[in-house]
């Protein structure tokens, strides 16, 4: 490492060391645009540390030397070889001279919060290294960048974890899925200062035009789906703006030593555009020069940073505020894949919006025709398979009717609502608050919904077939790998949260200790044969109360089996009637089972066959508890049925109405044997924000210092009174920072979904490692004190 490679300064044929996304840049930067400074970390730095190093796995020296594949086909392995080769990696040191060579580049730098971005390219040694070049803008999307400090230890932590991404069992599987040898692989790092940035975003430009995406504070806001950005569609030509879309941009996102931080956005900033219209006009110059200098077709992200905080490597530009983070030219549309596609997303439509913008809830891009619900239908009835579903908002209990559907459109609903999660649970794209859905998009018409950036578009006939299309970013990628364990054992409990039960072989092979939330009404509506909300307590035959129970033994029977001797949670049905006046605080929950026992009675008898069969990992989870009078009704029913007569059967409440934060010990004395925090109601009731409400999103925060205030206290009063205390809400997943907090406060479990059991096992992982380190520092000041040491 005594030759650091600086921006601006590499030579063309370099570009192998460099790696692409910092080749990009430094074409741009020798051609005087204004770009963020920076260094390279070659690729032949880490070939010559893993090469040279003692490495006790000895099958990483035998994928560098391409002398080995490994099994991808076995998930269980791969994810074993992949853990263990990362830790290696994580834990070694780096040579003397290469931490204070990083020290030394870094000092001239203002700023101390550094980002370590991976730059990959593949080498052409091989006959086949041609067609994976142009495959690799797709491997650099599966590795991550890693935010430092400016000190020795940071900085080289933060770049043994930006080399360990490659070697994640995602990144291994691709590659040897596109036929890569680890060998061909050039990692190069990008280290870069990144300073508080006043807006970001991106910038894609097409054959006609141009499309700029603006967000307040850093472009991270727009990744994770925390801000629609501001949309502006620009003539290539002239530069005209032909189109232009105020965003919902509710929190910014600023970069520190430790991770991003969040503030949220007041309400007159978000009424103003994020970029400043001499800046956009900067930008839109910027970006007609890149066409001609660099490639018809690219993509690329900027930066907006106050002026005394600029550093520019070209002099002409010293002046300007607007930095280029990231170039790369646009690849050709990937083979079979009509490119017209391309030029109708840069292309103005005869319709005065080919564009309309929502909330992304759950990812994907997918392309179909739209089946629209009048307001005043109510009831999906007949959906057919594979087409995109426009409604006013998704009732759970229209799951069996919707499953097959290619992803949803909604005019209500926000990152918590019901139909987002039940997107997310089906794997489809969707995007909700879009106004007059129902009117803009007429059944028949052909529409493209982006589950990631929240854009629905109107597609012309002659780019559609007649079956609709799942699209992928990049060309196709392989799908991730799951992962079946992880080797760090956790003292935190890992559930899972789950009601599908096609999915059940497959989460059950996951490092969970269970599953912390079963939805009921998800479960039994799949057990009637007409799954009205409106009818569901109106069975009166015995014959189908029977047929009902029995699907319902049969479902849970399943899970509970599958997941033995790990236990289970049930909560019992819950739906809001959407024909009250005000449904959110309507009737429902235990208050609704008081006016009308019937559907949870079948539910009481189906749990207690399972059980009565040897299931007995199986426990009951009542929803929305208000009162303990309430509590003390069901719990009745529950002995009815013989449930309480065994120890081992665990009676749980959710607690999500505030009444529970002071009633809890009363709860507890009544016979609640646990809590579960439902954190998606429990904000909403907290601050009075609607979770189903696109226009509430600003003020539906989770992490709110009140609602953290009521999650502190149930977890530490359960503590107190010896229960156990989970959370299965949406906030661990949307906002894992809070895991640190939710594990130091003492909470027993967290339940996510399936697709988040990898990220939050890391992020439990790291919030105890950090709560036993700090008990050990503690010790050593207080013996320190003592003069014990």
């Amino acid at each position: 490492m005594d030759n650091l490679l600086w921006l601006g300064r590499i030579h063309p044929s370099d570009r192998s060391e460099v790696g692409d996304k910092a080749f990009y840049l430094n074409e741009v930067a020798r051609r005087g645009y204004p770009t963020a400074p920076g260094f390279i970390v070659s690729a032949e730095t880490l070939s010559t540390w893993l090469q040279g190093g003692d490495w006790q796995e000895p099958l990483l020296v035998d994928l560098l030397d391409a002398s080995r594949d490994l099994n991808i086909d076995d998930a269980d392995e791969l994810q074993a070889i992949a853990q263990k080769i990362r830790h290696e990696i994580l834990t070694a040191k780096l040579p003397s001279p290469w931490t204070r060579a990083l020290q030394s580049a870094v000092e001239s730098w203002k700023t101390t919060t550094l980002i370590f971005r991976p730059s990959l390219s593949i080498s052409t040694d091989s006959a086949s290294a041609g067609s994976s070049q142009r495959n690799n803008p797709n491997l650099s999307q599966l590795l991550e960048s890693h935010l430092s400090g400016n000190q020795p230890d940071e900085l080289t932590q933060a770049l043994k974890q930006t080399w360990a991404e490659l070697f994640r069992a995602r990144s291994l599987f691709c590659i040897q899925r596109y036929g890569i040898s680890l060998k061909q692989v050039c990692l190069a790092v990008l280290v870069q200062p990144i300073e508080g940035a006043i807006a970001s975003g991106y910038l894609h430009a097409g054959p006609t035009g141009f499309e700029i995406r603006a967000t307040v504070g850093a472009s991270m806001a727009i990744f994770c789906g925390d801000a629609i950005p501001d949309f502006y569609r620009v003539d290539r030509a002239t530069g005209r703006v032909q189109h232009r879309q105020l965003g919902r941009k509710v929190c910014t996102y600023q970069a520190t030593e430790i991770g991003w931080k969040t503030d949220l956005l007041d309400e007159e900033q978000q009424q103003h555009y994020a970029l400043p219209e001499s800046d956009l006009d900067t930008l839109i110059e910027l970006a007609q020069k890149l066409a001609g200098d660099l490639a018809p077709n690219f993509q690329l992200k900027w930066t907006l940073l106050p002026v005394e905080e600029t550093e520019c490597e070209s002099a002409s530009e010293r002046s300007s505020s607007l930095l280029l983070t990231q170039v790369c030219p646009r690849e050709p549309p990937p083979e079979g894949r009509d490119p017209n596609l391309d030029r109708l997303q840069l292309s103005p439509s005869t319709s005065e919006r080919t564009s309309i913008q929502g909330i992304a809830v759950s990812g994907g891009v997918v392309i179909a025709r739209a089946v629209a619900l009048d307001r005043a239908d109510g009831f999906p009835e007949n959906i057919p398979p594979g087409q995109i579903l426009v409604a006013s908002a998704i009732s759970p209990n229209w799951l069996p009717q919707i499953q097959q559907a290619a992803g949803f459109v909604t005019e209500r609903g926000g990152t918590t609502s019901h139909g987002a999660i039940l997107a997310r649970e089906l794997g489809i794209p969707a995007v909700v608050g879009v106004a007059n859905a129902t009117e803009l998009l007429p059944t028949g018409e052909w529409i493209q919904i982006d589950g990631d950036r929240g854009e629905v578009r109107r597609m012309p006939e002659a780019v559609s077939t007649e079956k609709s299309q799942r699209l992928d970013r990049e060309a196709p990628t392989p799908s991730r790998p799951k992962i079946h364990r992880l080797n760090i054992p956790l003292a935190t409990r890992l559930w899972v949260n789950l009601s599908q039960q096609s999915l059940i072989d497959e989460a059950a092979k996951l490092p969970v200790d269970g599953v912390g939330l079963i939805r009921g009404e998800r479960m039994a509506i799949e057990a009637f044969e007409n799954p009205n909300t409106q009818n569901l307590e109106q069975w009166q035959d015995k014959t189908q109360q029977t047929e009902i129970v029995d699907r319902l033994v049969e479902r849970l029977g399943t899970f509970a089996r599958s997941f033995a001797p790990r236990p289970i949670y049930y909560r019992a049905f819950n739906v809001c009637d959407r024909r009250q006046t005000n449904p959110v605080l309507g009737i429902q929950g235990t208050f609704r089972i008081q006016l009308d026992t019937s559907l949870f009675d079948l539910e009481l008898r189906a749990i207690a066959r399972v059980r009565k069969a040897g299931c007995t990992n199986l426990h009951l989870m009542l929803p929305f508890v208000r009162t303990v009078e309430e509590f003390q009704f069901c719990r009745q029913r529950v002995e009815r049925f013989g449930l309480l007569q065994d120890p081992s059967f665990g009676l749980w409440i959710m607690a999500e109405v505030p009444s529970v934060l002071f009633l809890l010990p009363d709860f507890v004395r009544a016979g609640v044997c646990g809590i579960a925090i439902g954190s998606n109601d429990l904000t909403q009731l907290i601050l009075g924000a609607d979770r189903d409400s696109s226009q509430m999103t600003q003020v539906f925060e989770a992490r709110h210092p009140a609602v953290l205030a009521a999650m502190q206290q149930l977890i530490e009063t359960a503590r107190a009174l010896k229960i156990p205390c989970s959370i299965c809400g949406d906030a661990p997943v949307q906002y894992p920072e809070l895991i640190d907090a939710l594990v130091k406060w003492g909470i027993t479990a967290i339940s996510v979904p399936p697709n988040a059991v990898e990220s939050t096992y890391s992020a439990i992982a790291r919030a105890e490692r950090r709560l036993l380190l700090d008990a050990a520092r503690r010790q050593l000041a207080d013996e320190g004190r003592s003069g014990k040491g």
